[in-house]
């Protein structure tokens, strides 16, 4: 393999990759061999010489049939035996669907009685990065990730891990190569991804690529996973939840933060600032003078939501259905935090 294979179901690929590439290799020089001996042996030694004409060598052509035959039947057998070994196949009287229809219950419930998990991270594919929702762990509270810029999945070492896993867009793929195989994220579709990383005593860094392309910045969509010892694990989460979840404070709004995760992160996929990194043609508006703007999302002046204020483009951007039902504006499940520093940045769009 060309990554180091840190959890079971990665070592299980490993070693079948490493497999059929040595068998590959090893069939490559004797079918080059024999062709190359075939041509010297075989050659024309005199200008008027002409080969000798042979009926064809039923032995070999049965042979060079049914081998390759065999062959691939013994490396789909190897594949499906690696395949039922890997963390939560799921069983006989549990199959698992690693994919299935969002709304699809059953299915679900098989998933969910698979494996004891310590953690589930709901992962959401976006145009371009991945944003992570932290269901609880432990009872230290819930909170997500999900600006856009330096977000990473961070979980705990030695810990049964599960993404859940969607796309708001279009099609991704998860793939972080150390940690398991890749798997398909489809808009309205759950996919899953188990994993376990051993503690190593110290903080482990992995990498990853959306393995489909998705669109332009498509290379930028890069999967990072933080894995850190179980004490360090609890200090970030309840640190990170702390921080994520408290009430909004608009006299401490960052206006430069708000800017760096508009302009950088998944706003800037849809809107345009003038001068700055955001030139999306999504929205029907531009943003470059947008807090002189008449209201907010083009609701009429009558609607006491529409007042470009603080509170209401507070209120817009955590939950944008809830002020405009059936807006294309999708709810990014920004903490208190950047939805604050976001208001303050807007604000001085004048």
């Amino acid at each position: 393999m060309l990554f180091p294979t840190i959890t079971q179901d990665a070592q299980l690929i490993g070693e079948l990759y490493n497999f059929v590439f040595v068998f590959a290799v090893l069939i490559f020089l004797l079918v080059e061999g024999l062709l190359i001996w075939t041509a010297y042996k075989y050659r024309r030694r005199a200008a008027g010489e002409a080969p000798v004409q042979v009926h064809g060598n039923n032995l070999a052509e049965l042979t060079w049939t049914v081998l390759p035959g065999v062959l691939i039947a013994m490396i789909f057998g190897l594949t499906v035996d690696t395949m039922s070994k890997l963390t939560a196949a799921g069983s006989i009287n549990n199959p698992i669907a690693h994919v299935h229809a969002i709304g699809d219950r059953e299915a679900q419930a098989r998933v969910e009685r698979a494996q004891k998990v310590d953690l589930v991270v709901e992962v959401t594919g976006k145009q371009w990065f991945w944003a992570y929702d932290y269901t609880d762990y432990d009872g230290l509270g819930a909170f997500g990730l999900s600006s856009g810029v330096g977000d990473e999945l961070v979980i705990p070492a030695g810990k049964n891990i599960r993404l859940d896993m969607t796309s708001d867009n279009v099609i991704h793929a998860w793939w972080v190569p150390s940690l398991g195989g890749m798997r398909y994220v489809n808009p309205g579709d759950r996919s899953y991804i188990w994993f376990n990383v051993p503690d190593t005593g110290k903080e482990q860094v992995f990498l990853g690529q959306c393995n489909v392309f998705c669109g332009k910045d498509h290379a930028l969509m890069v999967a990072k996973v933080r894995v850190l010892p179980e004490v360090q694990f609890r200090a970030w989460y309840s640190a990170t939840a702390t921080a994520r979840n408290q009430p909004p404070d608009f006299t401490k709004g960052d206006a430069a933060r708000g800017k760096e995760i508009f302009t950088t992160g998944v706003c800037a996929s849809c809107h345009t600032v003038a001068g700055t990194k955001a030139q999306g043609k999504v929205a029907p508006r531009e943003m470059t003078t947008f807090a002189s703007l008449p209201t907010i999302a083009q609701l009429p002046a009558s609607d006491p939501k529409a007042t470009i204020n603080t509170q209401n483009l507070y209120a817009w951007l955590k939950n944008p259905a809830a002020v405009k039902p059936g807006t294309a504006m999708p709810n990014n499940k920004l903490s208190n935090r950047d939805a604050v520093d976001l208001v303050t940045y807007l604000l001085t769009l004048k």
